[in-house]
């Protein structure tokens, strides 16, 4: 299933021109130098925070969706991520 989202995404980008490289994972997709930015639509959906705050430290810019957070201490690393703190 997720490969068909991947694929759907790529799709997309292409009808607008634009040239995306998919990740089948995370450390694969941060590793990569022409990676400017990402979108997080996570299959576990109160972990998108957790995951915002991983791409943060990865060195990413980040687009977010909600829901975005199951606990306030999840919220809170998030912040403390984009914060810089």
């Amino acid at each position: 299933m997720w490969n068909r989202r991947r694929d759907e995404a790529d799709a997309f980008f292409k009808e607008k021109g634009v040239t995306i490289r998919k990740a089948r994972n995370n450390d694969e997709l941060y590793s990569g130098k022409d990676t400017d930015a990402v979108i997080i639509k996570h299959c576990g959906f109160f972990q998108h925070a957790l995951v915002l705050a991983e791409a943060v430290r990865a060195g990413q810019d980040a687009y977010c969706e909600k829901p975005f957070a199951e606990t306030m201490s999840d919220a809170r690393e998030a912040l403390k991520a984009v914060s810089g703190f």
